[in-house]
């Protein structure tokens, strides 16, 4: 009990200085919308192939090894993409990617398109997390307690999978009655929204003027 109370006090502090920050609120509250995105079409994207293309295991598998390759080159370019032109390029790149998935997986009507849509989930997951995590750490203030910062960035990722697969789920739900593949089109379409809801706040952080010097000297453009 002591020590839930002692974490719940550090997140706390840690939530007083990110106020303070204007740039790393608006960088977390990006990530917060993003990463809704991104951590549930990793959970739903087998579920969407089986009930939508009613693929068996042995295609599933080759789903999943599609996009773990596909994320060892996207780790790579997107690499690449944030030494040339900055973090929040690099991340607004991978969100794009992300939109184009959706939009695929919405009109998808072959199997060969379930391919696709893996590897561009596996490629644009492979830079978007490390992109995510390594601009947090260049925001973060002058601190020796980083772990503090860092514990706060990964409850607000399970908060960010909670929320996501809950709205995927209601969305599921309400729609359920319709015709066969529907509600799991109209729940990625509902994913969608919030990448573009993301990628309007990357937008608006890469043009932010902060007034907090720590922030300021971190070149992210």
């Amino acid at each position: 009990k002591e020590l839930a109370k002692k974490g719940f006090e550090e997140l706390k502090n840690v939530w007083l200085q990110i106020k303070e920050l204007p740039r790393l609120k608006r960088f977390l509250s990006a990530f917060f919308i993003v990463d809704l995105g991104v951590q549930t079409i990793v959970i739903i994207a087998p579920l969407f192939a089986i009930n939508v293309f009613k693929m068996e295991s042995n295609e599933l598998t080759i789903i999943v090894l599609i996009m773990q390759f596909l994320g060892i080159a996207g780790a790579a370019v997107f690499s690449i993409m944030s030494k040339k032109y900055g973090n929040v390029f690099g991340l607004k790149g991978a969100t794009l990617v992300y939109l184009l998935l959706c939009a695929i997986a919405c009109v998808a009507n072959q199997k060969w398109m379930v391919y696709l849509i893996a590897g561009l989930i596996g490629f644009a997951m492979g830079g978007i997390q490390s992109l995510f995590r390594s601009t947090y750490s260049k925001l973060l203030p002058k601190t020796k307690d980083h772990a503090s910062f860092f514990s706060f960035f990964d409850i607000t990722e399970k908060v960010a999978i909670v929320t996501g697969t809950f709205i995927y789920a209601s969305v599921e739900v309400i729609a359920s009655g319709m015709q066969s593949g529907f509600a799991e089109r109209l729940g990625v379409a509902t994913l969608a929204l919030f990448f573009f809801g993301g990628l309007l706040l990357l937008r608006r952080l890469s043009k932010f003027k902060s007034l907090e010097p720590t922030v300021e000297d971190i070149e992210l453009i």
